[in-house]
């Protein structure tokens, strides 16, 4: 499948060489859990961020990834808030996936996606 003109030139439009970045580095822990009537949604995550030059994203050696949907959750989580936090995307960062908190049973990519999402928020702040 070809990607749809309409999100290349949305792509276009919102990279070029005028990105934002972060000022310092930082380190957040954060937890998403919602009960959804029967089912609890959770999942947990720490993120760092800091100054660099290109873009890159690391995930830690240590982590111990149940799903590998778990970790495309989280990415989506990322990168859609990288793009979308603003008039400029920030892409001159270094963003490390240090840890993953899971449950066997509540932990979706969903809930990945989610709490990747809050903690960015609260770390581009």
């Amino acid at each position: 499948m070809s990607i749809p003109i309409e999100l290349l030139n949305w792509l276009d439009y919102k990279y070029h060489d005028d990105c934002d970045t972060v000022y310092e580095s930082k380190v957040l822990s954060h937890e998403f859990k919602r009960h959804t009537g029967g089912r609890i949604i959770f999942a947990g995550i720490t993120i760092g961020v800091e100054p660099c030059d290109t873009f890159k994203l690391v995930v830690s050696d240590s982590i111990n990834i149940i799903e590998d949907s778990f970790l495309l959750g989280a990415k989506d989580g990322i990168i859609s808030t990288l793009f979308t936090a603003g008039d400029k995307p920030i892409l001159k960062l270094k963003i490390t996936i240090h840890e993953f908190n899971t449950s066997e049973v509540d932990s979706s990519y969903m809930a990945f996606q989610i709490v990747a999402k809050e903690t960015m928020g609260m770390l581009l702040e």
